[in-house]
């Protein structure tokens, strides 16, 4: 599996674009023309999660094995928060 730190949040952008006919049309527009209609922040916070999570996941990984000693004794740990924290919980997971 290629390593998430080799992808950049254009890679994703562009393959969003080549896939989705609709976000070509949200992409196309101008900074200044996505700005005006509203969604400029949103989209680009949107297309930087999936980025940003492999991200994190790849540093999970780097720290597994300090991540498991922390970890000794804990029964339970709960994240809370909006749709985020799942993300972060998966992270978390994955790698233990």
């Amino acid at each position: 599996m290629e390593s998430a730190s080799l992808l950049t949040q254009a890679d994703w952008q562009r393959a969003l674009m080549n896939q989705q006919a609709r976000a070509a049309e949200f992409f196309g527009r101008s900074e200044a023309e996505q700005k005006r209609l509203g969604y400029f922040h949103t989209l680009q916070e949107i297309c930087q999660q999936p980025w940003t999570w492999l991200q994190t996941a790849d540093r999970m990984i780097a720290a597994r094995d300090s991540l498991r000693k922390d970890m000794v004794g804990i029964r339970s740990l709960a994240l809370t928060g909006s749709g985020s924290s799942e993300y972060a919980a998966e992270c978390v997971c994955f790698p233990l």
